[in-house]
This record gives structure tokens, C-alpha cells and sequence, in this order.
């Protein structure tokens, strides 16, 4: 079950035998505030949090996360697919509220579609993939990859994924630390592909 913030904030606060008094005096915030707060019959700025989070010697993000919601669920139809004759799609199943140090992907890559393309950077990557074929390019080796095989490799290689075969190929894409700029890879993958077709249609 997840907590509301003023659950939260409640839970914090007994964890730490605070009364509603004790903690506004160390947040220099009202008592009668803070029970309005903890009651969810407020929504509090992002001072007052601040505040809050600062009298309970926590992060702020801490007053958001707890045990009990760290689950992050993503359904089968999550999915989305980018417009036009190429169809790439992807789903994020990881969440930024639960996922700190890790962010996980399905990917499914269509056959012809361009390379993805990802600059090295410091981390890691886990790619496994569920069907089709996938193409990879590490520092340019070739390395091909079918239905059941997986990859682990240091991200601070130059590298790039393509869909392998003359079916679509579905992957888990794994990245740790989350990689900001797989979206707009993708974005640019799309637009690399419709520039290739409005080529081939205009000799």
C-alpha cells in the first residue's frame, strides 16, 4: 500500500518519538499546520517539506519513498510506439521514484530500422533479449545476439543496438546509472529513418 505524504511525515515523525510540538519547534512551523499537513488536509509547499524533511534529519526524497512503495508496475499494454513506418516502441519499467541507480527498458527494434547509437559514458549495461535477432556494435566489433542470449558490458565503450534479423526483435535494456538521453535516441532514430524513406522516394 502506498502512504500518502502525510502518512509519511507522520511515521517519520514517531519513528523518532517527535510529537506534533517537538517537530514544529525543531521545523519552526506550526503545530496546528503540521497536523493539517499529516492529516492530508493540506497540501504543503515545497518549503514546508524542506522544513519538515530537515527537523527529521532525512532527504526530502525520503518523505516521499518508503518500504512500501518501492514497486513500480508496467502492464504489457505500456508500450509506446513512435508514429510512422518505422515502428519502434518501448515501455520504461522502472520508475524515477523507485528506480535510483537502475533504469530498465523493453525495447522492440524493427527490422531495418538505423542503429541506436549511445556515446560511452560511466556505467554499465545488461541487455537480454527475448526474440528476434539483435545487432550490436561495441568500440565497432560485431557481436549478434538471438532469443535467450544476454550482454554485460562496460559502458564507457562507444556502442550501438539494431534490430538483427527480418523480424522485429524485443530486448531488456538495462542502464546503470539511468541513462538521460534514451528517449531522444530513440526521437532521432525516427527521424534518421524517415529521412532514409523520403530518399529512397525521391531519387
Amino acid at each position: 500500500m502506498i502512504e500518502s505524504i502525510g502518512k509519511r511525515i507522520k511515521a517519520l515523525r514517531r519513528q523518532r518519538n517527535l510529537t506534533l510540538a517537538g517537530l514544529a519547534e525543531q521545523s519552526n512551523l506550526s503545530a496546528s499546520h503540521l497536523s493539517q499537513v499529516e492529516r492530508d488536509k493540506t497540501t504543503p509547499s515545497l518549503m514546508t517539506l524542506s522544513s519538515i524533511a530537515q527537523a527529521l534529519d532525512v532527504s526530502l526524497r525520503d518523505l516521499f519513498d518508503s518500504e512500501d512503495n518501492q514497486l513500480h508496475l508496467t502492464r504489457a499494454t505500456g508500450a509506446e510506439p513512435l508514429p510512422g513506418p518505422v515502428a519502434l516502441a518501448w515501455s520504461q519499467l522502472t520508475s524515477p521514484a523507485t528506480g535510483r541507480d537502475l533504469e530498465v527498458h523493453r525495447l522492440t527494434l524493427p527490422p531495418g530500422a538505423p542503429w541506436l547509437e549511445f556515446e560511452p559514458y560511466s556505467g554499465e549495461i545488461v541487455g537480454f533479449v527475448l526474440s528476434g535477432t539483435l545487432a550490436l556494435r561495441i568500440d565497432d566489433e560485431p557481436v549478434e545476439l538471438a532469443a535467450g542470449d544476454s550482454i554485460h558490458c562496460d559502458a564507457r565503450q562507444a556502442h550501438r543496438i539494431r534490430c538483427g534479423g527480418e523480424t522485429p526483435c524485443t530486448v531488456v535494456w538495462c542502464t546503470s546509472p539511468p541513462r538521460p538521453d534514451l528517449n531522444a535516441r530513440f526521437e532521432a532514430v525516427l527521424e534518421q529513418a524517415m529521412e532514409e524513406l523520403q530518399l529512397m522516394s525521391n531519387p
